[in-house]
């Protein structure tokens, strides 16, 4: 299980921000991809091991998932909040958020923390060649 926490809408806010639960959405049932999609590609420039990007899956959507392994579970947090402040940048709609594992709950990862990005699903359009 996760639970969402509150998001900053300014970068600088972010980077002092604590993973507070947003008190609005009640915890989820989540699936986590165990593989780190960043481990897939031969020339990775985030070759570090601290760097993870998964795909999670949670209230019916498909989510690109980044986050830190191997650091302290507050300073993965505070990333977690700046990633989704600087995508949020200028947005309304398509919005990341934050979430985490709930506490208490038993997990096989490394990771406390997720900035999560909605996956696009690509729409259906007719073909426009006549």
């Amino acid at each position: 299980r996760m639970r969402a926490l509150q998001t900053a809408d300014l970068v600088a806010e972010a980077c002092a921000a604590a993973g507070v639960p947003d008190e609005g959405m009640p915890c989820f049932d989540a699936k986590v991809d165990p593989e780190n999609i960043l481990e897939l590609f031969p020339s990775n420039p985030l070759r570090l091991r601290s760097v993870e990007l998964r795909r999670i899956s949670f209230m019916g959507t498909d989510w690109l998932a980044l986050g830190l392994s191997g650091v302290p579970a507050e300073r993965c947090v505070r990333f977690c909040i700046c990633v989704a402040a600087l995508r949020n940048f200028g947005r309304k709609m398509s919005r990341s958020v934050v979430v985490e594992i709930a506490p208490g709950e038993e997990h096989d990862i490394d990771m406390s923390s997720f900035a999560c990005a909605p996956i696009p699903i690509p729409s259906q359009r007719e073909d426009c060649s006549s």
